[in-house]
């Protein structure tokens, strides 16, 4: 039998994306039109490295205007990259900035929302603002209750908020929560019992989609409620431990809510 002669392998040669890159950056700053950025040339060349590599099979060959045509398909996802970049590395922004950050970066750049949003004040840049609040409300780290002075989606279970830092009180937390409605409504679907231990507890939880609970869930943002004097007096009365509130001055009865709600001082207080 005669020896098998063994074939050799031919070595393709690599693509060198990166020198590509290097020798492509003018064209494609010039083609997407981000002159106005200002950007350092070799993050840009980082940035279509990264991409080259994905878009260019390591056997072929390419002349000049192939890459650049497929750099062209690609470039919402350029764009994008480079609006996360300015996003996390710059520390203040223009608005011309702000504009592409948003526009470009959407939901790649949800997690820079805060800082962006303290930028869009500063410059008073309010339809920045209204889109950075679009954006954050229907994204996966929308929280369930809005803060009262910026309208995000983005008070804590700490009751602080991560967009402007208000402190939510424990008053206006129960009036964003229609608090005293959800009670009621609770009451009468889980009745006496459930209200009794609420009372003896002291404090309730609210999760979203389930409202009011007594069972904390590490899976959920939950937010804990202490409950005020008043707040007691009121679920005493909605399960008929107490004598109904009398007739006042004018002459019309009060409800309960108006009794829990018409006292001035603070909650904290009582």
């Amino acid at each position: 039998m005669g020896r098998r002669v063994k074939r050799k392998r031919i070595k393709r040669k690599e693509v060198d994306t990166k020198t590509i890159a290097e020798s492509i950056v003018d064209d494609v700053v010039s083609t997407l039109g981000i002159d106005y950025l200002n950007l350092e040339r070799d993050v840009i060349v980082g940035i279509l490295d990264n991409i080259l590599q994905n878009i260019l099979p390591s056997s072929s060959r390419y002349t000049k205007d192939q890459i650049l045509h497929r750099i062209q398909r690609v470039k919402d996802h350029i764009n994008q990259q480079i609006a996360v970049y300015l996003a996390e590395n710059k520390e203040h922004f223009t608005n011309e900035e702000l504009e592409f950050i948003v526009f470009n970066g959407k939901e790649a750049i949800v997690g820079f929302i805060p800082k962006l949003y303290g930028e869009a004040l500063r410059n008073n840049n309010r339809e920045i603002i209204t889109h950075l609040k679009v954006l954050w409300n229907n994204s996966r780290l929308r929280l369930p209750v809005p803060c009262p002075k910026c309208g995000f989606f983005s008070v804590t279970p700490e009751f602080e908020c991560i967009m402007c830092g208000h402190v939510v009180s424990e008053r206006e937390f129960k009036e964003i929560i229609d608090f005293y409605d959800m009670l009621c409504e609770k009451v009468d679907v889980e009745g006496k019992e459930w209200a009794k231990k609420v009372i003896e507890r002291g404090y309730v939880y609210y999760i979203e989609d389930e409202g009011l609970t007594l069972n904390f869930k590490h899976s959920k943002p939950c937010y804990l409620i202490n409950l005020s004097r008043k707040d007691v007096r009121y679920i005493k009365r909605l399960i008929g431990e107490v004598e109904p509130l009398e007739k006042v001055g004018t002459g019309k009865p009060r409800t309960i809510l108006d009794f829990v709600l018409g006292d001035k001082e603070d909650d904290r207080g009582d």
